[in-house]
């Protein structure tokens, strides 16, 4: 499963962020310079779950936008 760095979704707006400043921080940190969406993380789950990732195994795939090497 694709592990996400910075993905807008419901989570963000249950007070987990001290302030809307704050996410956009984060968000700005990351290479892309932005959150991702659910649509871009279904791609990667579509990917992996169709033919075309057949010759793909033991690999941890991230979606994070650069995150994890920033």
């Amino acid at each position: 499963m694709p592990v996400s760095g910075a993905d807008r979704t419901p989570f963000h707006h249950r007070g987990v962020w001290p302030a809307v400043e704050a996410q956009h921080a984060f968000a700005a940190s990351t290479p892309a310079g932005r959150f991702g969406s659910a649509e871009e993380m279904a791609t990667v789950v579509a990917f992996l779950a169709s033919d075309d990732s057949s010759y793909v195994a033991g690999h941890a795939l991230l979606a994070d936008a650069g995150y994890s090497v920033a």
